[in-house]
């Protein structure tokens, strides 16, 4: 159960700030919608670094949050291991489809596993430093 509302909140939480990364650093005018992109092979390799840093800001905040409420609900880090390999499996999904620029795609399969573990760790230090109720 604490995997799969990890996993529902990492990826609701990368699509939404995905979308504001876009919102903020728009794609050229003449693209729109996944098609255009297939078509366009040189799609990302046009966009700009900050929009990329932005996507890549997702998939790390996303990943942490996935990480955190898992092992929030499980009361485990181990399980954030899961959902981290779960969320690397889906970037390699969607590396494969589409095509990124190198350095994006080892940064952005480098980010998941680390960020999920590093929430589920600071699950562990905040029960670590509760006192317990008298």
């Amino acid at each position: 159960m604490s995997v799969l509302a990890g996993l529902i909140c990492g990826i609701v939480s990368i699509s939404l700030l995905e979308s504001l990364g876009h919102a903020l650093f728009m794609p050229p005018d003449h693209v729109t919608g996944v098609a255009a992109i297939m078509e366009n092979d040189d799609f990302f390799q046009k966009l700009s670094s900050t929009l990329m840093v932005a996507v890549l800001a997702s998939y790390i905040i996303g990943s942490y949050l996935a990480g955190f409420l898992t092992a929030w609900i499980s009361r485990s880090i181990d399980m954030t291991l899961i959902v981290g390999a779960l969320l690397t499996i889906g970037g390699l999904i969607n590396i494969s489809m589409l095509p990124h620029p190198l350095w994006f795609s080892a940064a952005s399969l480098l980010t998941y596993l680390p960020m999920a573990w590093l929430g589920g760790l600071s699950v562990s230090l905040i029960y670590r430093n509760q006192k317990p109720n008298k």
